[in-house]
């Protein structure tokens, strides 16, 4: 970003935030802008949230292994094609 914009901008945050809050607290605003407001608010505050995913990492730290064990890296592969037994890969 261009430093003399940066600047420029800087110098406007503190009205940017004024005019937020003032968004926020209006109750003639619409209900949907009061939230964006308020949303903006919270995230520059404190960050976006993050989002967490639970991803069971069982069979592919499976597959990994197995293949270390014939020697091999594991690649990206449906299990499906490697097969059930270590002699119809390893062999």
């Amino acid at each position: 970003m261009d430093a003399e914009f940066k600047k420029a901008a800087q110098e406007h945050s503190t009205e940017a935030l004024n005019l937020l809050v003032k968004t926020m607290n209006n109750e003639a605003e619409a209900m949907d802008m009061r939230i964006r407001a308020a949303t903006t608010i919270i995230e520059r505050a404190h960050g976006k949230p993050t989002q967490q995913q639970n991803i069971d990492m069982t069979v592919k730290n499976d597959i990994a292994s197995f293949l270390a064990t014939c020697g091999l890296r594991a690649v990206e592969a449906d299990s499906d094609e490697l097969g059930d037994e270590p002699s119809e890969v390893c062999h």
